[in-house]
């Protein structure tokens, strides 16, 4: 399975498993397929405007955030995206990043 978007340009890349289960079964539940569904698209369910499909999480970052200039929020957005670059995080840390530069380009 392949999955296409602007990084990956024409070519595509294929999917990396997560578990050792089959591909199938794997992405045969919702919740797995959202969530490779968000990282493979680069995006995420939350929608700051309204808080429709944002967790309580997302949306107390988007509190903290809305105050902000437009200044801070560029080089928020710019130390998410280079710690992305870097894939240096733990997973968990990895799995809110994210969320929190989705959210960031909607303020």
């Amino acid at each position: 399975m392949r999955y296409f978007n602007k990084g990956t340009g024409y070519g595509g890349s294929p999917y990396a498993k997560k578990t050792s289960m089959a591909m199938c079964d794997e992405l045969g539940d919702d919740d797995r397929m959202k969530a490779y569904i968000m990282e493979a698209g680069k995006t995420a369910l939350c929608r700051v405007a309204d808080g429709a499909g944002c967790s309580e999480k997302e949306l107390a970052f988007a509190d903290k955030w809305k105050s902000k200039t437009a200044d801070e929020a560029s080089a928020e957005l710019s130390r998410l995206g280079k710690m992305q670059a870097e894939g240096k995080m733990k997973p968990e840390l990895a799995e809110w990043l994210l969320p929190r530069a989705a959210g960031g380009q909607q303020l």
